[in-house]
């Protein structure tokens, strides 16, 4: 007789569809466990396998009736903050790399509106996607931030072109000031990410896991909330000394 941990491993492809459907339908991890143990005790009397008893998990999870309707942007206080990070590490960059090469901060129409097309496309992605969609859809955020990247490029490229300016002012000024938002967002974004991580203990509990491994799992997920915000300062700085290095 095989123990609950064993037997979703054994029927891994299975399980995982039926905890995924049930926390897309807001279930809570105790509740999950307590189901996945029903379903693991039937199959453990009866000797059949999972989608012999049940059929297909998502058809299960929902004839259930836990479903709860998810809202378009449910993480907008975690991603928001990210997203001002994105927008002044473009100012940043841009002007960081004028001081280097002793140019004023110039934007043309072309730019402002390759970054206005590049935040609206972001905007969308999170006020109008929902969870449910990201995962089943992938490609939809694919996409989405392969035109907001592709925006974003192509305002650099237009950035080189003699075309009318719309903005030329001292680049230092832009610099010094974009850094110290940069900061600010920054430790917003990181106070967001890890308050949420660590409001977050709905996790699948006993008996999938003991405290311990549950406790590791926390710090684990807490430590991988953050570091995205981290990485954006980081960036910033490389793309610093690379511009002034390569003058």
């Amino acid at each position: 007789m095989s123990d609950l941990k064993q037997w979703s491993a054994t029927h891994k492809k299975w399980v995982d569809a039926f905890v995924i459907e049930l926390r897309l339908e807001g279930v809570s991890g105790a509740t999950i466990g307590d189901e996945l143990t029903t379903v693991f005790s039937h199959c453990e009397e009866t000797g059949e396998a999972p989608e012999q008893s049940f059929g297909a998990p998502k058809d299960y999870a929902r004839s259930l009736g836990y479903s709860v309707p998810e809202q378009p942007g449910e993480y907008v206080s975690i991603v928001l903050p990210m997203l001002l990070q994105v927008f002044i590490l473009f100012v940043f960059t841009y002007s960081m790399r004028a001081v280097a090469n002793a140019h004023n901060f110039m934007l043309n129409g072309v730019v402002l509106g390759c970054w206005a097309g590049s935040l609206v496309v972001i905007l969308a992605m999170i006020f109008g996607l929902r969870i449910r969609t990201l995962i089943e859809k992938p490609w939809i955020l694919i996409l989405g931030f392969i035109l907001a990247i592709g925006l974003g490029v192509s305002g650099a490229i237009a950035s080189q072109k003699d075309l009318p300016l719309i903005v030329n002012v001292p680049a230092m000024p832009v610099a010094v000031g974009s850094g110290v938002l940069l900061l600010v967002a920054t430790a917003w974004a990181v106070r967001s990410s890890y308050k949420a991580a660590k409001e977050d203990d709905d996790a699948l509990v006993s008996p999938l896991d003991s405290g311990q491994e549950q406790e590791r799992a926390k710090k684990l997920s807490t430590m991988v909330s953050v570091l995205p915000a981290l990485l954006i300062p980081l960036y910033a700085v490389i793309d610093t000394l690379i511009s002034f290095w390569m003058v």
